[in-house]
């Protein structure tokens, strides 16, 4: 049988990491909460929740990557790409790992197949003592569950809320991405960058990817001409 990740055909993003995560005073009790954390011989839940472009995906792949890096079992799913696919066969097997990270698993509300799947996954989750972490765009109980024992089960635990970035913290964390990839965004450039592309944090990323290329393929830094001449503004 497939592995989840080979059926789902996922992988890591390069590079996301605790240290390129932009931490503002609102996200930075689940930051430190998520890089402190480690197997404890009980098992623990933990939930982040909050709009588009706040980061949810970026920790947990990054929760992820330190957990591999220690030598522990841990494994990504997004939540989305699984509604296609048979829960009980996907899901079987996965409590082994130390960590599971479900991503939008509200996505998966509503679908009562999947919900149970849920239920049972987070029950051999528990008995084995191993951790999870999952993700969602609102809170537990906002989730439109049919099943009360899902919703009573994924409400236990720690949530932390995300907040939404400001303009400014859109303008900082570009470019603390930036740095990381190695290019120099100056306060023109991401105040131009933001002024012309959309403001969900996700859109910028993606621009931030084509420049990061461009920039590679023209050797060229990035200013407002370039900027403006590779996204066509």
């Amino acid at each position: 049988m497939l592995s989840p990740q080979l059926a789902l055909n996922v992988s890591l993003q390069d590079g996301l990491s605790f240290d390129n995560f932009f931490v503002t005073p609102e996200s930075s009790q689940a930051v430190q909460y998520l890089t402190a954390w480690h197997p404890s011989g009980s098992f623990q839940s933990i939930a982040l929740w909050g709009g588009s472009g706040c980061g949810r995906s970026h920790l947990l792949q990054a929760t992820v990557s330190d957990w591999d890096s220690r030598g522990l079992t841990a494994l990504y799913l997004p939540c989305r790409d699984m509604l296609a696919m048979d829960p009980d066969a996907l899901l079987q097997g996965l409590d082994s790992f130390d960590l599971l990270a479900l991503d939008d698993v509200d996505a998966l509300a509503g679908n009562i197949a999947w919900e149970h799947a849920l239920f049972a996954l987070y029950n051999a989750m528990h008995e084995r003592a191993g951790q999870l972490l999952i993700s969602a765009s609102m809170a537990v109980n906002d989730m439109p569950l049919h099943t009360a024992d899902v919703r009573s089960r994924l409400a236990w635990g720690i949530a932390f809320k995300l907040p939404s970035l400001s303009d400014q913290d859109k303008i900082n964390a570009m470019q603390l991405r930036s740095r990381a990839r190695g290019m120099d965004m100056t306060d023109e450039v991401a105040k131009y960058i933001l002024s012309r592309s959309s403001r969900d944090f996700s859109q910028l990323l993606h621009v931030l990817d084509t420049l990061d290329s461009a920039t590679i393929e023209a050797q060229r830094k990035l200013t407002v001409p370039f900027v403006r001449s590779v996204c066509g503004w």
